[in-house]
């Protein structure tokens, strides 16, 4: 442990950061170091987060990070939370979709402020929409609406978040809790307002 001490008491960073070091590193041309900290994510965190996954900012990890698979494809906007245990992967037959790049995947895409709850399995390009919940232990194969609730195996569509009951659900979104509650609901209705338009 004296080997160990001054890591262990900085604390173990969690693997959104190192994800994020390692894309500083690729952006330098270090691809060498980009790799090292892709394997130091699998060594503290038993997850497999390659370089190539793309994050939008604030995205958060349950326990760190502790157990999550990702495709190499995967997209996860601002603010998603992932929890502990979640594989997003492929899916052999699955749906696919195209990335912000124009190419044609076949692994997920999780959009704004999405709360991914512990075990779910996300599989193929399929997307799960902003301000979305996906129960514990969830295996979603199609596409779930923005400000849909989802739980079970297959997933199914428990209900649907509103203006009005927004509120009930806002601790689930981590990024979005200490935002003020009437800009919250404001959020809600303009992600709302936004998936009416494009219907």
């Amino acid at each position: 442990m004296d080997q160990f001490d001054g890591l262990l008491t900085r604390g173990v960073p969690d693997a959104y950061r190192i994800w994020r070091a390692a894309q500083e590193y690729l952006r330098r041309g270090d691809t060498e170091s980009a790799v090292k900290c892709q394997n130091l994510n699998y060594l503290l965190h038993n997850s497999s987060i390659p370089n190539s996954v793309k994050f939008g900012e604030g995205v958060r990890f349950g326990y760190g990070g502790i157990g999550i698979v990702i495709h190499r494809d995967c997209e996860i906007r601002k603010g998603a939370m992932i929890g502990a245990n979640v594989t997003l992967g492929g899916r052999s037959g699955g749906k696919i979709r195209l990335s912000t790049e124009g190419k044609r995947v076949g692994a997920p895409l999780i959009g704004d402020y999405a709360y991914l709850a512990t075990g779910c399995k996300i599989l193929g390009g399929i997307e799960i929409g902003s301000l979305s919940i996906v129960g514990a232990n969830a295996v979603v194969t199609r596409d779930v609406p923005p400000l849909t609730i989802v739980a079970g195996a297959p997933a199914q569509k428990l209900g649907t978040i509103t203006a009005q009951n927004c509120l009930r659900y806002k601790s689930m979104f981590i990024a979005l809790r200490d935002v003020p509650n009437d800009k919250y609901v404001a959020l809600i209705d303009n992600y709302r307002t936004a998936e009416n338009t494009t219907i």
